[in-house]
């Protein structure tokens, strides 16, 4: 799925207090299936989660990465394996901003992981527990924004650029109709290619299903293509809307149409 780099406008970003003080406990409060385990935040861990969900989303030439963040590359990137750095140095920066202002909104974030053999860490998940009330968060997205650091060149031309700008607009369609009642935002689930198929990213969705049933709530994402949305049926979701990203004709360049409408999907409330 595809986490919104322009989280700092995310509506549904949860109240809170100050952050920028001290660090806050998170915790579920429901224990999780699949050995799968709540992290806590360090500086340290929060550079490796965000470096293991570049390396997903950014993917391989064996393990093609996210079809949406790829598109926002531009012609130069997309779709080119052969320049890994370059494709990680224009993803970088807005991955670990998700990371880091999930675990900013204290209890109304969590992150999740799944082990390898060897004890690092092969998957993540990345949750936002929206509850339902406006709130611009501001106090959490600067201490977020603070942590992720500076952009550089390549990252500023990616996040801004017009067709991560077309995308943003079409997430923020397909989620506006959620944001008044609560949920379970599963932000970003992301595998390392040097982990998958091993069954991480089916054990990180059971653990989000297990959160939101705990908190009496249904999850919702976002997604696109035509094999993600057949795998979240499995767990439980439903289409509920779909949305064309395009970019606006500007400068003398024509519009452009991302191919692959994004899904927005639901997995209803239990019980």
């Amino acid at each position: 799925m595809l986490p919104c780099p322009h989280s700092r406008s995310n509506t549904c970003t949860p109240p809170m207090g100050c952050l920028c003080s001290s660090p806050r406990v998170q915790d579920v409060g429901v224990a999780l299936p699949g050995a799968v385990e709540q992290l806590q935040r360090n500086s340290e861990l929060a550079v490796e989660l965000s470096e293991l969900l570049t390396r997903s989303f950014a993917g391989t030439a064996d393990s093609p990465g996210e079809i949406g963040f790829d598109w926002c590359l531009g012609p130069d990137l997309a779709g080119k394996y052969d320049d890994l750095p370059g494709r990680h140095a224009a993803m970088g920066w807005a991955l670990k901003y998700v990371v880091e202002d999930a675990f900013a909104a204290g209890p109304k974030g969590a992150v999740l992981s799944c082990r390898k053999p060897d004890g690092g860490i092969g998957g993540v998940a990345v949750l936002k527990v929206c509850n339902g009330k406006a709130s611009d968060g501001i106090c959490a997205m600067m201490t977020a924004g603070s942590r992720a650091g500076s952009m550089g060149k390549e990252a500023k031309a990616y996040n801004y650029g017009p067709r991560m700008q077309a995308v943003e607009a079409a997430l923020k369609k397909l989620h506006a109709p959620h944001i008044a009642s609560g949920h379970v935002y599963v932000w970003a689930v992301a595998v390392d290619p040097s982990a998958q198929g091993q069954g991480m990213g089916g054990r990180l969705m059971r653990a989000a299903s297990a959160i939101a049933d705990h908190k009496g709530l249904p999850c919702y994402l976002e997604t696109c293509g035509a094999k993600l949305p057949a795998i979240y049926k499995k767990y439980g979701y439903e289409v509920v809307a779909e949305e064309v990203a395009r970019t606006k004709a500007k400068g003398g360049k024509p519009e452009e149409v991302f191919e692959h409408p994004y899904i927005g999907m639901v997995r209803p409330k239990t019980g």
